[in-house]
């Protein structure tokens, strides 16, 4: 199965086996967004944090799920930054398409 793994405008697809543990998964998010692992929390869309000791198949997760990434907030004990998920804009993609095709 694959997880869509989100945070602002960056989606990062994990395949992933159902008796993965989360903590698993997170390492290898943290290799590919080039974070320390530490800095990373997972959470499901309701902002709930999910338990990296847990697999998927425990956390309900299913292929095509999504959760969403969230970094330590810098010089702060333990803050973290809120769920910030940009949605594609519609027209910004019309423009943009439009201007390379006028060249």
């Amino acid at each position: 199965m694959y997880i869509r793994f989100k945070r602002h405008k960056t989606t990062v697809f994990l395949t992933c086996d159902e008796n993965e543990d989360l903590e698993l998964v997170k390492q290898r998010l943290a290799d590919a967004v080039n974070h320390p692992i530490a800095t990373i929390q997972l959470r499901n869309i309701n902002n709930e944090l999910l338990d990296e000791e847990k697999t998927m198949n425990e956390l309900g997760l299913n292929d095509d799920h999504e959760i969403c990434f969230v970094y330590k907030i810098e010089n702060t004990a333990d803050d973290w930054e809120p769920i910030e998920i940009e949605k594609p804009n519609s027209s910004s993609t019309s423009n943009s398409q439009s201007k390379h095709s006028k060249k």
